[in-house]
């Protein structure tokens, strides 16, 4: 009975076969030489106010809508962590088509997790960051291809995909009941409102609107509450957001929330 070869047996008595698999291994070792040639790196050097780079959260970018630039903040000396609300970051630019980093401002409106709350226009060459101007929190606007400096009277968590809706948050409130995600200020804490909070949106930079307020000041177990991380659906209808309560027990209540801008409504659900 005559016997079937399986495939690797036809291939091994093939004439053929290894000067193929020869050629294919060729091929692939070269590929791997010409990526390696071509491969483009950028390297920039850090000089004397830029020592540590970081960005900020998660919920943004720091490429522009054309992934030709890159916004980051840089800390002076990261051995030194402490008293940061003495301490400035500089929010920098760095070009990647020309290579080069450039120092556009500095600020000392930051916190480690969230930054400057430094972010880009979805569709411009606009650079958002907060920033304290005559003694009030503000949002500076860059407008890096007019080359035009803007300060708009409130503090920006983040912007809408438009481009035209903001939403604030009260970062010094949260600096002190959330430490690492809001600002420092000693000033400004003494005359805090602690048990309440407002989700607030301004309208094309102008038109500042209370969404909802929550009010905790009925409740004595509560020692502060606050609204935190509110982000805006990719469509731009609605909005997502945290809201936590404080206890005297250290306890610690947080809930969901998504908003409906049309309907002007709101569920939630609690996840702490």
């Amino acid at each position: 009975m005559k016997k079937n070869l399986t495939l690797n047996e036809i291939r091994n008595k093939s004439n053929f076969f290894w000067i193929k698999k020869i050629i294919v291994l060729s091929l692939r070792f070269f590929a791997i030489i010409i990526e390696l040639l071509n491969k483009k790196k950028f390297y920039f050097k850090a000089n004397n106010y830029s020592h540590s780079f970081f960005f900020g959260y998660h919920d943004k970018k720091p490429f522009n809508y054309k992934d030709s630039k890159i916004i980051a903040h840089s800390y002076r000396n990261p051995k030194i962590l402490n008293e940061q609300n003495k301490k400035s970051v500089f929010i920098n630019v760095i070009d990647l088509k020309n290579k080069k980093i450039f120092n556009l401002d500095k600020t000392k409106e930051w916190s480690w997790q969230l930054g400057s709350s430094l972010q880009w226009h979805p569709k411009k060459d606009i650079v958002f960051y907060n920033k304290q101007i005559n003694g009030k929190f503000q949002t500076r606007q860059i407008d890096l291809k007019l080359r035009k400096i803007t300060n708009l009277n409130f503090s920006i968590y983040n912007i809408s995909p438009d481009g035209n809706n903001f939403l604030t948050s009260d970062f010094v409130k949260i600096g002190k009941l959330r430490k690492g995600y809001g600002y420092t200020t000693t000033k400004y804490q003494k005359s805090l409102s602690l048990k309440k909070s407002k989700l607030e949106i301004v309208i094309n930079k102008k038109d500042k609107k209370i969404l909802f307020l929550f009010d905790e000041t009925k409740k004595k177990m509560v020692t502060g509450c606050y609204i935190n991380h509110q982000t805006f659906s990719p469509d731009g209808r609605k909005i997502a957001y945290f809201y936590t309560i404080l206890k005297k027990n250290n306890q610690r209540q947080i809930f969901f929330y998504l908003y409906f801008l049309k309907k002007k409504k709101k569920f939630s659900f609690r996840i702490k």
